[in-house]
């Protein structure tokens, strides 16, 4: 098993993928996508991998859709600190939007999802408080594990 983070994190895995709640951001249903072996980006892969990826990819969507309910869910690569291929993906819900809005003033308008997903990993680092109603990113991984399996 490749592994960065401990097991427990660790939402699913198969001889392609590592899916794991992120380590960087304590948003509850944000999940690091890694594809499995030295890729450093998207454009060397085969057709079959990037097939293969594009299916993960929606099926990890749909996990975090259904267990957090987000209105739009971020997929980000960057690839800079980290070389080795992956995904970010970042649920963006209302409680977080207002939260945003709250600390920078403005509401209603265009979203800047960059700068909202920048600001979300340096307010909300792991073990933050969260508004009360919402679980933690720790309570929803046994869910998101469950819709990953196809169990929910």
């Amino acid at each position: 098993m490749e592994e960065n983070r401990p097991a427990e994190t660790t939402v699913y895995e198969d001889s392609h993928f590592l899916l794991q709640g992120s380590e960087e951001c304590g948003i509850p249903g944000y999940l690091v996508l890694r594809m499995k072996g030295k890729r450093e980006g998207a454009g060397g892969l085969t057709p079959q991998e990037s097939s293969a990826l594009g299916a993960m990819i929606s099926r990890a969507v749909r996990a975090i859709d259904l267990i957090v309910a987000p209105e739009r869910v971020y997929i980000l690569s960057f690839c800079e600190v980290d070389s080795q291929l992956h995904f970010h993906l970042f649920p963006r819900t209302g409680w977080l939007l207002r939260e945003y809005w709250r600390a920078h003033g403005g509401d209603g308008e265009a979203v800047d999802g960059p700068a909202l997903f920048q600001w979300a990993k340096r307010t909300f680092l792991p073990g933050a408080v969260l508004p009360t109603e919402e679980p933690t990113a720790e309570a929803l991984l046994p869910a998101l594990r469950g819709a990953m399996e196809g169990r929910l």
